[in-house]
């Protein structure tokens, strides 16, 4: 065990960071104006191996971060670190890189109140888009005054080749939003969103909603569908019962007043509107704050698989086809398999189609022959429900008719 000093730790991320094979970690802190960052090593974790971000850009500190995200906004292979601020205007990203995260290298984002972030590909344009919860309205004293104008709402960036911009964002209105959910709930296809309310500046008991994604449309304010929950602290989109649909667990802070209550798995039924307060189990629980901000499955589409592409590989003879083999360990009710995508040069690869989906063992006949010097790449699949129990593969060879070697 390593421990590892913080103050007021409330958010945390994992990655690797700066690419040396081992997982880092990234806290935030409650209310001070700096990120920690641990770097892993083979011997774990060590307070001297650390360094600080410090929350400060074009001269003002921003020392109000909560649940901080890591994703890859801009698709250039390093994850970007996402900074809400609980009581501030401003939420940031901070662009990755091989220079680490700094606010030299940031994005600022018009977000009233940040507390929580998810991202996902709401398109199907193979960009994650960006989604920060807004917190609680601005009270006077503890509460809100009659009249007061409503000032939470979820952010829903969307994105794409020109990037993430203010002016093409959607919001949503919600209640305080400490987090929040992304699944395909109704089976249609696209990734719906639940936002769960934790405080209106009035009540906690209050209810949640879903926000529903239309192919073609996205999300719209009136298109949502609520659900009675209790000053909601955290959620988790996923096929608990492994039936194929999608179920959605919601943790309830304060029941009535009262921390001692429960939280609920509502039970997804497969209906049009597939949560029914008949179809649920209560938890007792005392006072949750969270569960996961990381859901099961892939972070772009919620789905089973995880993608690895392959480098081009470029053929010294001509070939017509190739055998597959992969190693590694494939546990039960997991999937492996590959596809393959063929052009003249390496140049030409990345826009060519791909083959039909191959597994091991299975040899492939190219539509026409491979002269050499033609580029090959393949794109390997792992699947497993919910993330459990991943394939870890070890080696892929491809062997073609003409004795080449694709390589391991």
């Amino acid at each position: 065990m390593a421990a590892l000093p913080t103050r007021g730790a409330h958010g945390c991320v994992c990655a690797d960071l700066n690419r040396n094979g081992y997982l880092d970690l990234i806290f935030s802190s409650f209310s001070e104006p700096y990120l920690t960052v641990y770097y892993g090593g083979p011997d774990g974790f060590a307070p001297d191996r650390s360094a600080r971000i410090p929350l400060v850009y074009r001269g003002k500190t921003y020392a109000m971060p909560r649940w901080i995200y890591l994703v890859d906004l801009n698709c250039d292979g390093y994850p970007d670190l996402v900074i809400p601020q609980i009581g501030l205007d401003r939420a940031f990203i901070l662009w990755g890189g091989p220079d680490g995260f700094s606010f030299e290298r940031a994005q600022e984002l018009a977000v009233w109140r940040s507390s929580c972030v998810r991202a996902a590909d709401l398109t199907g344009n193979g960009y994650p888009d960006l989604i920060i919860g807004g917190h609680m309205p601005s009270p006077v004293g503890d509460r809100m005054p009659p009249g007061a104008p409503h000032e939470s709402f979820v952010y829903v960036y969307w994105n794409g080749p020109d990037g993430i911009r203010e002016s093409n964002r959607t919001l949503l209105e919600a209640d305080g939003v400490n987090s929040m959910a992304v699944g395909d709930f109704n089976g249609d296809g696209m990734l719906d969103l639940f936002v769960g309310n934790y405080h209106d500046g009035r009540r906690r008991d209050i209810d949640s909603y879903i926000y529903w994604n239309r192919r073609g449309i996205g999300f719209r304010n009136a298109d949502r569908t609520p659900l009675r929950t209790h000053s909601v602290s955290g959620a988790l989109a996923a096929d608990f019962d492994g039936d194929g649909r999608v179920d959605l667990a919601v943790a309830n802070h304060k029941i009535n007043g009262d921390h001692l209550g429960y939280s609920t798995v509502w039970w997804n039924t497969g209906k049009d509107e597939p949560f029914d307060p008949a179809c649920v189990t209560d938890l007792p629980t005392a006072g949750p704050h969270g569960i996961s901000a990381v859901e099961p499955g892939n972070q772009l589409t919620r789905g089973d698989g995880e993608y690895y592409r392959s480098i081009a590989y470029v053929l010294k003879h001509a070939a017509r086809e190739v055998e597959i083999a992969v190693e590694g360990e494939v546990p039960p009710d997991t999937v492996v398999r590959l596809r393959l995508r063929s052009a003249p040069d390496a140049a030409a690869l990345a826009s060519a189609p791909w083959s039909r989906w191959l597994t091991d063992g299975e040899t492939f006949r190219f539509p026409e022959r491979l002269p050499s010097g033609s580029a090959v790449g393949y794109e390997l699949e792992l699947a497993a429900r919910c993330g459990l129990r991943s394939p870890r593969i070890t080696a892929v060879t491809l062997t073609f008719a003409a004795g080449s070697s694709g390589g391991k």
